[in-house]
């Protein structure tokens, strides 16, 4: 938080959710149990948390005795009351988060007749309205992991797929998902180059460009997204509908060649693939660009840093 630290503190037979400022002084404190009524017999456990743009707060929790087991999900003001509150017998809320809409975004576990239900839970401002979506993605999982909002009203999640052999491959999928839990179905694909020859091809003696940032604007809402390119100067990226510009800045001294525009403008309206959308550069004519690094070789004791000096000299052929 902005104007201090919210957390939890677990003590002999208490839980307790607490709020100290900036200044580490504590500010509020509230006993959980009593909070939702929970017998002093069961036992508590805090699953997640999250503070929302109100300065208000969510948690998750399960509650245990002797049977069974279930779960609450709380909504607290900025001052540490409580607002609202729902309970889901037989459910694990394992992670939390506000979406750009104001909505709270869940993953869940249900166990109902000895097996394991898992997938996506979204809320309300008010948590009077649940809506539960299980096993939403193609990959699925019976523990999803943290939700990072987008500005879809959606998140990404990371998903962990065990082996189903012994000596099989693990896999892991990050899949981005939009406020109906759509997830985004179209790939586009290409490489960043430098095409030395200019002829709009990356052949031998061209260069590419890896581990570097290319921008995507969607026209509707003018927000950027970005990607990066690979170890070969290969990107790929995976988009909802709309319509987008990819663009890049050519490095230093040189020149946009294919595309002249130095992008592409391109409609998403449902799930495909598109490749071949390759950026290419090309060197500005009787232009040379030398780089020098002026940089020490020795250390000073009690020194525990260096400065390297980038100098480009540009020179006329």
């Amino acid at each position: 938080m902005d104007d201090g630290l919210v957390y939890f503190k677990g003590e002999t037979g208490v839980t307790s959710f607490e709020k100290r400022d900036q200044s580490g002084v504590l500010t509020w404190t509230v006993d959980v149990k009593n909070m939702l009524g929970v017998s002093a017999t069961n036992s508590i456990n805090i699953d997640s948390h999250a503070t929302l743009k109100d300065s208000g707060f969510v948690f998750s929790c399960q509650v245990y005795n002797a049977s069974k087991f279930w779960s609450y999900l709380v909504k607290l003001d900025k001052n540490g009351n409580l607002t609202d509150t729902v309970k889901y017998d037989q459910t694990a809320l394992t992670s939390l988060a506000e979406a750009s809409n104001g909505k709270i975004l869940a993953c869940y576990m249900s166990f109902v007749s000895s097996k394991i239900h898992s997938g996506l839970l979204v809320i309300d401002k008010t948590l009077s309205v649940n809506n539960f979506y299980p096993s939403p993605f193609t990959y699925n999982t019976n523990n999803f992991g943290k939700i990072c909002p987008n500005n879809t009203g959606g998140g990404m999640i990371s998903i962990s797929l065990q082996p189903t052999v012994t000596a099989g491959p693990g896999y892991a999928y990050l899949v981005n998902f939009d406020s109906l839990i759509n997830t985004y179905p179209f790939k586009y694909k290409g490489f960043w180059g430098l095409d030395k020859n200019k002829d709009c091809n990356l052949g031998a003696g061209d260069d590419t460009y890896p581990y570097q940032l290319l921008k995507i604007k969607e026209a509707s809402s003018s927000s950027d997204k970005y990607c990066l390119t690979n170890n070969l100067g290969e990107y790929s990226t995976s988009l909802p509908n709309g319509t987008y510009t990819v663009t890049h800045a050519p490095f230093s001294y040189r020149n946009y060649e294919c595309p002249s525009t130095g992008g592409y403008t391109f409609n998403v309206t449902g799930a495909g693939l598109s490749t071949g959308n390759n950026l290419l550069d090309t060197l500005v004519p009787s232009v040379k660009e030398v780089s020098n690094v002026i940089f020490s070789n020795e250390f000073v004791p009690g020194f525990n840093s260096f400065v390297q000096i980038f100098i480009p000299i540009m020179a006329q052929r």
